[in-house]
């Protein structure tokens, strides 16, 4: 029988481009498992291509806390293990013993070299429920970690560089989560899709399209279309709705430390999408291949207002919106920012420290007749490499959907994401440099106000707006303030990856949630007030002016007294500072 399996491992290679899952293969039981047993392992170290290495017994032994789980205690040597030992993405490689597989690769145990580790039984991974998709209904209780370390899953992203998907990783693993950046496929050509059969590769997928992500590990088992893999938790969460995807293997990275966070890991990236992953216990995942669970588009348009140079992408986004948002999140909140840093990255050709940006960000619920959304603009030193996610618009973005994530009245669906994204570098930016106007004016009356104004770095100008006077101002002595908007800035402690906490009591309806979700938008013109003379008490602002090309910054003001009757008497320039 173990010449079958190998049979069928070295026949993915030539497969016809199908996911066609294999027939179930024949089982050890735990209690035929024994130490000094010759075994073999199957995964994928290049490509598609299932590679085979030596697994020997060392022992059965305890595994959790408790010690009411057993695992396998193995040596791993030889063929695929050579030279990198057991590496992150091994998670679910079947061992096969005398024709049958007796377990999946899971746990690591810390050695130098990364050889002795720690296989799950197969009967407790098959012992794991694999639903039908959709998911639908509430998530299960997150079940325990086990207590040895699990093989790392890092969280591969395809689609998006390096210099954008490090600020998200920081934050990403404050929740943690680990995000690597890989490359797209195989230079030249993509690759065929790959069965899955055991020893296959396998990526639970958040994404696929321009921007990919998911964790990649390996098949242990299959039976028609149903698939077990990983041998311990993504994260425990229970129903899921996520991609099953096969995975392109391009390496494995060797580090033979073997701690945590300086092991040998694959360098692989997420493939097709062949199905759904629906369940994640404490003994692995499983999924099947066929129907492919919900969906959200992702469309993302980046323009560059100095070259014109567009950047499209289209993404489709796993939606767990039936299952509860087993893990707090949705896949979403963790890709949907990502594209959008992406877009305007690639369309800027870089991460310039000082930008200027315009984000117009549509949303289209289920349960709403009509999308909601906001449009924002950004002006300062909102990128390079120390910025909140490549663009303090992706953190807007995150910001619109955690409040979708946090909705308590129902559960809302969204269909589709569509941003609209133009960027420059550099900053469209003035500053108020002073204010001239009536010294007298009245309550209620209009008058004008004329704005001097300076470019950032750049020549002087004015503006001539107009004022209406409050109608409950009273009559005395006053300071007429005007001030504009203040640059943004980029930071690491913005709210992007954090688990949404439930608005209670409000918003209560969905037309709650799209006002709340509208809210967003900000108005970034220049403010009016009055101070009353010899007041500390900073004036209620007004909306009084908003440049259509610029953010006006700074702040001006001169003194005026407010009557209830007289002519108005204009008054001479008086300048303030300028100040961000």
């Amino acid at each position: 029988m173990f010449t079958r399996l190998v049979a069928v491992a070295l026949a993915v290679g030539l497969a016809s481009g199908t996911a066609t899952a294999t027939a179930a293969e024949p089982i050890m039981p735990l209690s035929e498992v024994h130490s000094g047993m010759r075994c073999t392992g199957l995964t994928v170290v290049r490509g598609t291509d299932i590679a085979a290495f030596d697994v020997d017994v060392i022992d059965v032994v305890g595994g959790d806390t408790t010690g009411g789980e057993p695992l396998i205690l193995v040596r791993a040597s030889g063929g695929a293990v050579e030279p990198a030992g057991i590496a992150s993405g091994f998670s679910g490689s079947p061992v096969v013993c005398d024709g049958r597989i007796a377990g999946a690769i899971a746990y690591g145990t810390g050695d130098y070299g990364n050889r002795v580790v720690l296989a799950t039984p197969i009967e407790a991974v098959l012992g794991m429920p694999v639903p039908d998709p959709p998911a639908a209904g509430r998530a299960l209780a997150s079940a325990a970690q086990r207590a040895p370390r699990p093989l790392a899953t890092p969280i591969a992203v395809r689609g998006v560089d390096p210099r954008v998907l490090a600020p998200f990783a920081r934050r990403a693993a404050k929740a943690g989560l680990v995000l690597q950046a890989v490359p797209t496929a195989p230079v030249g050509h993509g690759f065929p899709v790959a069965p899955m059969v055991p020893g296959a590769s396998v990526a639970i997928g958040l994404a696929s399209g321009d921007v990919a992500a998911g964790a990649v590990g390996t098949v242990t088992y299959v039976d028609g279309s149903r698939i077990w893999a990983l041998g311990h938790p993504f994260e425990a969460a229970g129903r899921r709705s996520l991609l099953l995807q096969d995975a392109w293997v391009y390496t494995v990275i060797d580090n033979p430390i073997g701690v945590e966070g300086a092991a040998s890991s694959k360098l692989a990236a997420p493939g097709h999408d062949l199905g759904a992953i629906t369940y994640d216990g404490r003994f692995g995942v499983g999924g099947v291949v066929g129907a492919l669970p919900p969906r959200t588009a992702v469309r993302v348009r980046a323009r560059n207002d100095v070259t014109g140079a567009v950047e499209q992408l289209d993404v489709g986004v796993a939606d767990e919106t039936d299952v509860g948002l087993p893990n707090g999140i949705s896949p979403l909140s963790i890709v949907a920012p990502m594209a959008a840093a992406q877009a305007g990255f690639a369309a800027l050709d870089g991460a310039p420290v000082r930008q200027s940006a315009e984000a117009c960000v549509r949303l289209r619920l289920r349960e709403l007749a009509a999308p909601t959304g906001f449009c924002n603009r950004y002006v300062g030193d909102i990128g390079g490499g120390a910025a909140s996610p490549s663009g303090v618009y992706a953190v807007d973005l995150a910001a619109a959907i955690a409040d979708v994530d946090a909705f308590a009245a129902q559960a809302p669906h969204v269909l589709s994401v569509d941003v609209d994204l133009r960027v420059a570098p550099g900053l469209r930016q003035a500053f108020l440099v002073g204010v001239r106007g009536p010294r007298t004016v009245r309550p209620g009356a209009s008058t004008s106000l004329t704005l001097e104004l300076q470019h950032y770095r750049g020549a002087r100008f004015e503006r001539r707006v107009r004022l209406r006077v409050p109608r409950s101002l009273a009559s005395g002595r006053y300071e007429l303030t005007v001030a504009g908007t203040p640059a943004d800035f980029a930071s690491d402690e913005k709210p992007v990856l954090d688990v949404p906490v439930a608005a209670s009591p409000t918003p209560t309806t969905m037309a709650g949630l799209a006002r709340q979700i509208r809210s967003i938008g900000r108005w970034d013109g220049v403010y009016v007030g009055f101070r009353a003379a010899g007041s500390d008490e900073a004036p209620p602002g007004r909306r009084l002016y908003r440049d259509a090309d610029l953010r006006v910054s700074g702040s001006a003001s001169y003194p005026a007294r407010v009557r209830s009757g007289g002519a108005s008497k204009a008054l001479p320039s008086r300048r303030a500072a300028p100040s961000t």
